[in-house]
């Protein structure tokens, strides 16, 4: 028996979806980038009081430093981005705010696309042009959608 695999359906046309905003763009990145960082202190934290335990001094806890959880947000907040524009075309910011990530087929963006879209947010940080672009541009897009070939919309009718 032969089978296939179907792509899944895209989520709305792209010419018909309501491209989504500066304003709750940038409400939904500052939550994600908000919550990476909880993330990585908790676990700082957690790895402290775990060789505090395993080595016996309370000293090694003390020593906590911020610098590693300022080395490792940019990689992880970029995976944890990519990833969850792929397997579900949001992150959990985005979720929060109704709003999708898209290519321009109205599909979730692939793992490549994902990635191409975190290394223009590189692109776009420099003096925040292509996230103030968004602003201005016709259809909402800034410098790493547009890299990306990608869309944010409203998920919400």
């Amino acid at each position: 028996m032969k089978t296939t695999v179907t792509p899944p359906a895209p989520v709305a046309a792209p010419q018909s979806a309501q491209h989504a905003g500066v304003v709750s763009r940038g409400a939904a990145f500052s939550l994600d980038a908000v919550a990476t960082v909880l993330l990585l202190m908790a676990c700082s934290v957690g790895f402290g009081l775990v060789n505090a335990v395993f080595s016996g001094s309370i000293d090694s806890a003390r020593r906590l430093s911020i610098g590693p959880v300022l080395a490792l947000t940019p990689i992880v907040f970029g995976l944890y981005c990519a990833a969850g524009w792929t397997l579900a075309g949001r992150t959990f910011g985005k979720a929060l705010l109704g709003l999708r990530v898209v290519d321009r087929a109205g599909r979730h963006p692939s793992a490549m696309r994902s990635l191409v879209r975190v290394l223009g947010y590189i692109v776009s940080s420099v003096f925040w042009l292509g996230f103030v672009w968004v602003a201005v541009d016709r259809e909402r897009d800034g410098f790493h959608d547009k890299i990306a070939r990608t869309h944010v919309i409203y998920d919400r009718p």
